[in-house]
């Protein structure tokens, strides 16, 4: 689910925890979990999008919209379908639980440990080992949306050794931006450098204040 990004396996996921989840998400205050599958469907299937997706455990709505049917469409109409159908979240919230998950102060220190095990795949790789003592993160895409959190500690540069969390969060990108996002992983780039360089974060601080 976190490594390779398989949503089938978080629906699986979703579907034997539903009832636990769901009430976990109510306590933690976070909006009603729904199946990544049943969000997709109603964004590419045949009716408009009106509403939230199939809720949890909801197998039978999930298997009418199947028979119906699915319409890829154009890339401006799936950008709209997916406005409609998916969950959404702001960076705060989730540089606030990547944080957490860094400092082992999310849900319990058990839980967050479990969360860095996952979320800490990039440092697989011998080069994140020699730049990084820590790198923690998990991305996501859609249509006209590409995302990034992570936690970071360099091991050089500005900010050598000090705990960082950066998150990109961008929507409504037009198809040639997107394609060429997805293409280039210039989001991974661009957040691994605004953890390490001080000259380069104030100049992305200036621009979004002046926005």
């Amino acid at each position: 689910m976190i490594h390779e990004s398989d949503n089938a396996a978080t629906d699986v996921l979703i579907d034997r925890l539903g009832d636990q989840m769901s009430r976990e998400a109510e306590r933690l205050g976070h909006d009603p979990l729904r199946t990544l599958l049943g969000g997709t469907l109603q964004a590419l299937g045949p009716e408009p999008c009106t509403g939230p997706p199939p809720a949890l455990g909801d197998r039978e709505e999930r298997r009418a919209r199947i028979e119906a049917g699915v319409s890829m469409g154009t890339f401006a109409s799936q950008r709209a379908a997916f406005e409609c159908a998916k969950a959404r979240g702001t960076a705060r919230t989730y540089a606030r639980i990547q944080a957490g998950v860094a400092t082992g102060t999310h849900i319990s220190p058990a839980a967050s440990a479990w969360m860095a095990a996952q979320l800490d795949w990039p440092m697989d790789f011998a080069g994140n080992q020699e730049a990084f003592e820590t790198f923690g993160t998990k991305g996501g895409s859609l249509p006209g949306v590409i995302t990034e959190a992570s936690y970071m500690v360099p091991r050089t540069g500005d900010h050598a050794g000090e705990r960082r969390v950066v998150v990109v969060f961008a929507n409504g990108m037009s198809g040639s931006a997107w394609l060429a996002g997805m293409g280039s992983f210039a989001h991974q780039s661009f957040a691994v450098r605004l953890a390490s360089d001080a000259g380069f974060e104030a100049r992305v601080r200036e621009r979004m204040e002046a926005l």
